[in-house]
Parts: C-alpha cells; sequence; structure tokens
C-alpha cells in the first residue's frame, strides 16, 4: 500500500513500513509516525545507530529496500493522499486517533498546535459586546 500523508510518502510491505527517501530515490524502513508535541516525527532509531556505517538507515533491509524501490519508485508522484495514517498504536486525544511519542505531552496547547487551531466550543462569546444601536 503506498499513501501519501502530508508532505511524506510511505508504503506498507507486510508488516513493515517504509518512507521514501528522496535525497535517496529510495525507501527505508521505520518502526513509528508520530507526533511529538510539536510535530510529526518519524520513528527509525533501530536503523539509524551507526552513522558510519554502510547500512546507515537501512538496517539489514538494505536489499528488501533496493527491490521495493524497483517495484514502486516510479508511483511516488502520483500516490493517493491519506487523511490520517497510523504507524504505530494510536490513541484517542481529545477527538481524534493519534499516535504519541513517549515523551509527547497530552495537554490542550499540544492538541490546539496538532489541529492547526484553537479549540472551538459553543460556548464561545461574540469577541463584539458592545453594538451601536440606539436601545
Amino acid at each position: 500500500m503506498l499513501v501519501r500523508y502530508q508532505d511524506r510518502v510511505f508504503l506498507q510491505d507486510g508488516g513493515q513500513w517504509f518512507l521514501w527517501e528522496s535525497a535517496l530515490s529510495m525507501f527505508r524502513p521505520i518502526d513509528g509516525f508520530a507526533w511529538n508535541g510539536t510535530a510529526w516525527v518519524v520513528d527509525d532509531r533501530a536503523y539509524c545507530n551507526d552513522p558510519l556505517s554502510k547500512t546507515y538507515c537501512f538496517g539489514t533491509l538494505s536489499g528488501r529496500c533496493a527491490e521495493l524501490t524497483k517495484m514502486h519508485g516510479n508511483r511516488v508522484e502520483t500516490a493517493p493522499t491519506a487523511v490520517y495514517i497510523s504507524i504505530g498504536s494510536p490513541v484517542w486525544f481529545r477527538d481524534r486517533l493519534v499516535n504519541f511519542t513517549h515523551a509527547a505531552p497530552r495537554d490542550v496547547p499540544s492538541w490546539k498546535k496538532l489541529v492547526n487551531g484553537r479549540a472551538r466550543t459553543c460556548k464561545r462569546r461574540s469577541a463584539n459586546k458592545f453594538t451601536k444601536r440606539n436601545l
């Protein structure tokens, strides 16, 4: 399954998720995609341990990544856009399912940043408290 979420392209092959890396023109494996309180982050710690290694960002899956790039690399530009993507185990946060990192705050300012705006309630009063009409 090839899908675009925000500005990233993800591929699910079996139970493993891969992320399109445009700088390398190749897919690379990831373990999660989660909200950390201010932005969406990719969890690829298991594959990015040693920056001097030849398999940096790929781990033991470099051969599989090359095969997936040959199979799906030409379809990256036309990948369908998803409203929400769940990689990991999502939990309910206010009004939506969200994947969190372990240190992500679960408070109102973080939620407002996630939904790109302010909280909307039925009790919000009008900003205009005075009228110009004569009573």
